[in-house]
């Protein structure tokens, strides 16, 4: 019986079809397959492309995915249930289901994004929020947020930290921004990726932001977050820090190991 492994990379975007042709070794034939029996949804032909991607390319470069995405493309957007329910059938671990699941959603959006919100908003606390946040804020960070602003609350948690991960990267200060335009209740969610994600560009202006955030837990996870980057942007200012914890009205207890964890990373 003919066994494939299978290893999918998480998200993103590009349709361009790569050569798939392997490169030594094994052929993806001889390899054990990690999807063989889950589902015999997907098609025998896109099967062995994938594979074959997987087989050519190494995880996590631009070539592979863009391969995978070339392989999975006709399949998606032509039957994104079945491929959905394919991905989430994986086992359950970060090489195969949150990999597969971010090429299938990353798909989905882009073909039928109505379709997929509408599919996604009916299944209680389901992770492809998470990985769809990822996907549309990878392309396009303002259009992701105002998509995640109009969610219902029991979503919030799992957009808005993709997000405020993505975007904290590319421009903290507009995603800064964005977060003071929302509620506290679900601002919050993104205040620790805002402030770690700004303190590697400017610790003492994210300094400024976190101490005008409002009072509650997740404004102390921002001044731990944000201490901890601080220390690594700018290693010769740990008493300046340090001073900075020691003046927030945060939790005594929370304080003290805050300022215990820097101590340990001089």
């Amino acid at each position: 019986m003919r066994t494939i492994l299978v290893v999918i990379l998480a998200y993103g975007v590009g349709c361009a079809l790569l050569p798939l042709a392997a490169k030594g070794g094994d052929s993806p034939a001889t390899k054990p397959s990690a999807t063989q029996g889950v589902s015999d949804a997907i098609p025998a032909e896109v099967r062995q492309a994938v594979d074959q991607a997987l087989a050519t390319y190494p995880r996590g470069s631009g070539q592979r995915f863009k391969a995978l995405e070339a392989a999975l493309a006709d399949w998606v957007k032509a039957s994104p249930l079945p491929a959905y329910e394919w991905a989430e059938k994986l086992p359950n671990d970060t090489a195969q289901r949150h990999d597969v699941g971010g090429a299938v959603v990353g798909l989905w959006a882009r073909s039928d994004f109505p379709g997929l919100s509408d599919y996604l908003i009916h299944l209680p606390n389901n992770k492809g929020y998470v990985t769809l946040a990822f996907v549309l804020a990878g392309r396009d960070p303002v259009a992701a947020s105002a998509w995640a602003a109009k969610l219902p609350k029991d979503k919030w948690p799992m957009v808005m930290g993709p997000i405020g991960e993505v975007w904290g990267k590319s421009d903290p200060v507009a995603l800064a921004a964005w977060i003071d335009t929302l509620p506290p209740e679900q601002g919050a969610y993104g205040y620790g990726w805002t402030a770690s994600m700004w303190g590697f560009r400017d610790p003492h202006a994210a300094a400024a932001w976190v101490e005008k955030l409002p009072e509650g837990d997740a404004r102390t996870d921002a001044v731990a977050r944000l201490a901890g980057t601080w220390l690594r942007r700018l290693p010769q200012e740990p008493d300046k820090i340090k001073e900075w914890v020691r003046q927030m009205p945060i939790p005594e207890a929370r304080k003290t190991t805050i300022l215990e964890q820097l101590d340990k990373k001089k």
